[in-house]
């Protein structure tokens, strides 16, 4: 379950964000309104949690910006107290329920996992199966022949994605967009490993085929169970990298070019601020959000040096409001080459290699004035 939690008290949210990631939530967290609109607009989130007495406008007036720009996902406001009046008042508002504090954790749990059941034809609480492999969201147990499997919180998240999405391909940095926060985002290379890791471990439990397959030039895909007749782990064809069906491909391509020019449009907003010295966080926040998830997209449909960039800008981004005005012309250079680059068939390279690191300051240079 993936969540926003929108919450001004730095205690609050340590408890709540340790609290939830124990028990395989996925949590962003946002300080104040204009963040968490910006969030709510560029990820999808299975729940919404709201402070009831935020700092600016407050929780009812942020539930009621959420619906107002099509946000479906339920909203939970927490609130100290809150008498039969109040109560009405933030239903009437958007809301979807309202908990207040202190409250019982499980019950709390239960309670969100209700909300998002409801709102997610996706998400059941039922035991996930794949053959003879089962995974249960109640008691956090995966099992294959009846076996438990001791899986990491990263690689249950992981078969648990695939299990509730069977005709899914997910690319890299989907999968990261899904299992980790913006915040705590690793390099895409991590989410090979993370496979790699899982499907040995499913291996060493006896498995005669890997649920995930390699879709080449795009991710990875849960596949059919096998049949009585497969004899091997090695044999099986989950890990072969096949071409995608045109129909699929094609489907991908039309919905990536209906988001691509507004997220482009979301980035670009960021030069034009910095050459007026007007950047927000608000702006930020967004542009940021727009490149990570635009870098996913390019990535798994082939245009690697585009996706470098986004993730480059996207880190650029993630620290505080200080790009001074000198830097609008270093940005627009970003940008020109991230135009330049999608005006070519996927797979064309039209700079230097670039390879993948842990951005650093240097590193933008490098990426800035390759030849």
């Amino acid at each position: 379950m993936k969540l926003l939690l929108v919450e001004g008290d730095p205690t609050l949210v340590e408890r709540l964000t340790e609290f939830l990631t124990v028990h395989r939530c996925i949590v962003d967290v946002a300080g104040n309104e204009t963040i968490a609109l910006g969030m709510q607009q560029q990820r999808d989130y299975h729940v919404i949690l709201l402070d009831a007495v935020l700092s600016d406008r407050g929780g009812v007036g942020l539930c009621r910006r959420l619906r107002q720009q099509g946000c479906t996902a339920p909203v939970v406001l927490l609130a100290v107290q809150a008498n039969a009046e109040t109560i009405i008042q933030y239903l009437e508002a958007g809301a979807d329920d309202c908990i207040t504090q202190p409250f019982d954790s499980m019950l709390f749990l239960a309670r969100l996992r209700a909300w998002q059941r409801r709102h997610s034809q996706a998400f059941k609480d039922s035991a996930l199966s794949w053959g003879e492999l089962m995974l249960d969201p109640n008691q956090l147990r995966v099992t294959y022949r009846g076996q438990e499997l001791h899986l990491s919180s990263k690689e249950y998240s992981l078969l648990e994605l695939f299990l509730r999405n069977p005709q899914r391909i997910f690319t890299r940095d989907a999968i990261l967009d899904q299992l980790w926060t913006l915040d705590h985002c690793p390099a895409p290379a991590t989410v090979t490993n993370l496979v790699k890791d899982l499907r040995r471990k499913l291996k060493h439990a006896g498995m005669i085929k890997p649920p995930i397959r390699t879709v080449h030039g795009m991710g990875y895909q849960l596949v059919s169970p096998p049949a009585e007749s497969e004899q091997s782990f090695s044999a099986a064809s989950g890990d072969a990298e096949k071409p995608l069906p045109m129909s699929e491909l094609n489907h991908i391509v039309d919905t990536f070019q209906k988001t691509l020019q507004e997220r482009l449009v979301t980035i670009g907003a960021v030069a034009n601020a910095l050459k007026r010295d007007g950047l927000t966080a608000e702006i930020q926040q967004q542009a940021r959000a727009a490149a990570h998830q635009l870098a996913g997209d390019l990535s798994g449909l082939g245009y690697g040096q585009g996706a470098y960039i986004l993730r480059a800008i996207e880190h650029w981004l993630a620290k505080p409001v200080t790009l001074a005005l000198a830097q609008a012309d270093e940005f627009n250079h970003l940008l020109r080459r991230l135009h330049y680059i999608l005006t070519q068939p996927p797979g064309f390279e039209p700079f230097a290699s670039i390879p993948e690191v842990n951005f650093s300051d240097a590193a933008y240079k490098r990426l800035i004035f390759v030849p």
